[in-house]
Parts: C-alpha cells; sequence; structure tokens
C-alpha cells in the first residue's frame, strides 16, 4: 500500500514537472477601448525555464483594418521568478492603430520558442498567444467627418517659399503646405494642395513628405511649382480640414488663407476663332501628308519586295503539299475535270519522271490503279463509270507514304554505301 502511494505521489509531482517546464506566452492590450486612430499597446512576454537558445519567432499580428508598427527598441530581455526558479523571458511590444470603428479581435496566433533542456537537444515547440478584443469607437458628433481625423490640435499653413514681390513671366515661386496634427499618426493626414488650373501657370508637384516624432506632432508637408508663363493676376484657393478637438470634444475646422500672386509681363492672349480654324487646318494638313508620305512608303517597301514575296508565294504554291491538298480537294467535290490534271501537277512533284500508271501500280496496288483507270475513263470515255472517291482518297494517302518510306531507304543505303 505504503509503494502504491509513493509511485502515485511521484506520478504527480513528474506531472507538474513536465508542466512547469512549458514556456509561458501573456499577451496584454492597453487599453482595450480607444477611438478611431488612438494608438493601442500590445505587450507579449515569453518565458521560458532555462534560456533561449533562438530568438521566439513572434507572428505579424496584421489586423484588417488596422495598421500594425513595430517600434524601435521594441524588443528587451526580462526575467520572471516562477515557482523556486527564475524564468528567462522576452517582451516585445507592437503598436496597434485602428483605422475604423468595431470589434479588433487578435486570435489564432502562434509563437515558436527555442530553449535549452541541459544535457539534451534543445527543445522546439510552438505556444498559443492568448487572444485578446480591442474595441474602437468614433466619438458622438464626429460620425460625419470624412476623414476621421482627431486630436488636441491641427495646425494648416501655406508658406511662399522664394521672392513673390516682384515676379516677372517666366518666374518660379514654390508654395508648402504643412498641417501638424497632435493627436494621430501622419498617415491619417489627407492631401493638403488644392487643384490648381490656372491659364498661363504651369504647375509642377513633389512627392508629399510624412513624419511622426518621438512624442512630437505628425506633421504632413507638400510642395507646388508654380513656373508663370503669362502676366497677371493669380489666386490659389484656400483649404481647409475638419477635425474632432479630444480637449473640447467638438469638431473644429482649420484652414490656411488663398494665395494671391502679381506677375508683370504680357498676360495670356485669348484664342480666337479665327486661329483656332487655322490651327485646326493646318493640323488636318499635317494629318494629310503623313498619310500621303505613309502610302507612298508601303508603295515603295513593296516594290522592293514584291520581287522576294512573288518567289516566296511561288515556290508555296509549286510545293508538293500544296499540290497534294488541292488534288485532295477536288476529289472531295468530285470535280473530275479538275482532279486528273491535278493528279498529274502532284505527281510531277513527288516523283518526277515516273509514269502514272507505273506509279500507282508499284506504289498503290492494284485497287489504286483499277479506280485511276476508271476516273480517266469518266472524264475522257464516251460512258461515265461510278468512282469510289473515298477509297481513292485513301488508296491516294497510302500510296504517297508508301513512296515517301521507299524514298527514306533509299537515301539510308545511299548513305551507308558512302560510310562503309
Amino acid at each position: 500500500m505504503t509503494r502504491a502511494v509513493s509511485l502515485l505521489l511521484l506520478a504527480l509531482f513528474s506531472g507538474v514537472t513536465l508542466a512547469s517546464t512549458q514556456p509561458v506566452v501573456r499577451a496584454t492590450l492597453t487599453p482595450t477601448t480607444v477611438t478611431v486612430g488612438q494608438p493601442v499597446e500590445l505587450s507579449i512576454v515569453v518565458l521560458v525555464p532555462t534560456w533561449f537558445t533562438k530568438p521566439p519567432v513572434f507572428p505579424s499580428f496584421e489586423i484588417t483594418n488596422a495598421i500594425t508598427r513595430l517600434p524601435p527598441d521594441s524588443s528587451y530581455p526580462t526575467s520572471e521568478r516562477i515557482g523556486n526558479d527564475t524564468w528567462s523571458g522576452i517582451v516585445r511590444k507592437y503598436t496597434l492603430y485602428p483605422l475604423m470603428k468595431g470589434d479588433f479581435v487578435i486570435s489564432g496566433e502562434m509563437i515558436r520558442v527555442h530553449y535549452a533542456d541541459p544535457g539534451k537537444a534543445g527543445i522546439t515547440v510552438d505556444v498559443a498567444v492568448p487572444d485578446n478584443r480591442l474595441t474602437s469607437t468614433v466619438p458622438a458628433g464626429a460620425e460625419s467627418l470624412s476623414p476621421y481625423l482627431a486630436g488636441t490640435r491641427l495646425d494648416l499653413n501655406v508658406n511662399v517659399l522664394g521672392d513673390a514681390a516682384e515676379l516677372e513671366t517666366g518666374d518660379a515661386v514654390v508654395l508648402e503646405y504643412r498641417a501638424e496634427l497632435d493627436g494621430l499618426p501622419a498617415m491619417f493626414l489627407p492631401p493638403l494642395a488644392p487643384e490648381i488650373s490656372l491659364e498661363g501657370v504651369s504647375v509642377y508637384r513633389d512627392q508629399p513628405v510624412l513624419s511622426d516624432g518621438d512624442g512630437a506632432k505628425a506633421l504632413r508637408s507638400e510642395k507646388i511649382t508654380l513656373v508663370f508663363e503669362a502676366g497677371g493676376s493669380f489666386t490659389v484657393p484656400a483649404i481647409s480640414l475638419d477635425y474632432y478637438d479630444l480637449d473640447s470634444k467638438a469638431v473644429a475646422t482649420t484652414a490656411a488663407p488663398p494665395v494671391t500672386l502679381s506677375v508683370s509681363g504680357p498676360a495670356m492672349a485669348p484664342q480666337s476663332a479665327t486661329s483656332t480654324s487655322a490651327k485646326n487646318r493646318f493640323s488636318a494638313g499635317i494629318i494629310a501628308l503623313l498619310f500621303a508620305a505613309t502610302i507612298m512608303a508601303i508603295g515603295l517597301l513593296w516594290r522592293l519586295l514584291s520581287p522576294v514575296a512573288r518567289k516566296v508565294i511561288a515556290s508555296l504554291e509549286d510545293s508538293e503539299t500544296l499540290a497534294f491538298r488541292r488534288l485532295c480537294r477536288h476529289l472531295k467535290q468530285n470535280r473530275v475535270d479538275l482532279f486528273y490534271p491535278s493528279l498529274h501537277r502532284w505527281l510531277h512533284r513527288l516523283a518526277p519522271g515516273i509514269e502514272p500508271d507505273t506509279f500507282f501500280q508499284r506504289f498503290g496496288g492494284e485497287r489504286l490503279a483499277t479506280e485511276i483507270t476508271s476516273l480517266r475513263r469518266s472524264l475522257y470515255g464516251k460512258t461515265p463509270q461510278a468512282v469510289d472517291t473515298a477509297a481513292v482518297l485513301q488508296g491516294l494517302e497510302t500510296c504517297r507514304a508508301h513512296y515517301r518510306r521507299e524514298q527514306k531507304k533509299s537515301r539510308l543505303r545511299q548513305g551507308l554505301q558512302l560510310n562503309p
């Protein structure tokens, strides 16, 4: 009885030991409820009873309709007392940005852990990450914002770079639009520069610049270059952005004023109906000239290539394959009047110098020779005779294949004689 109890206790303690040596993975979201675009910290802690032989393989934690980022220095070592032992650990922190209202569930993720087992080979195991839920909301009154922006402050400015006091035709200035938001990341800031369509002004846009400083405001900067091709007064329209002010709990608007620039020099001349008509006539003349030149070039090219083309076409028409196809077509159409001349043309290309009767007797057999004779009598005799066109067609194909095999064997024998 005592021995049985001892064995039972040993088994229980062994089970506890095995269970305690399994890696521990914890996942924590802070906070679990935010407004759209506000950052959420996802902290992952991995603990092992010995030490890591390789870094853990973390999932990317990509979530639909949310952005996941790995900040700088997001991973660092840690340790924790579990039972009587000190476990080694690694902490990794992610930043999540929900892009829309709703619930976001983190589930089904696994972390691959490599750790030491003293005296044995290392252990590799996949450990499940505990499920977490995040809720993203839109503040009351901000549902109509498109795009949704939120923060404690949003500054919007436009700066004129360059000397805009004495502009002349051919000069250029640069307009820099800047938005600084104390709240959401810069990726939430929409395009700033307005659409500009000014007659006599060419517009060139640079790629926008976005930045998120550590603890600083989110910044979006856009530059457009205006090149003045005519004189006059030009006004670039104002811009504005609506955002949800987290301090006042209300929608606020910030704006940048319009920019008016005066350029000395002749104004863009209005395009008259007469000049438009002349321009259209000129374009039509150019098109007609190009068309005529194209036709002449095609004619010249054909004249140069026509001897070659005629030679190629003639060689194709003179081929045995084409002659045999024409012969078979005439036979299928029951064109006896065309069949016999086509037969002679085909034989002349396949086996020149051999009489038709001799050829068919040698390579086609008695039946084919008889059918060919019946065809000739139907064409030239006084009494038409019935002809089995299907049998003739099959016989011609067999005869042609037989002749080609014999020719191949003959060439092979000649080659062997030349190379004993």
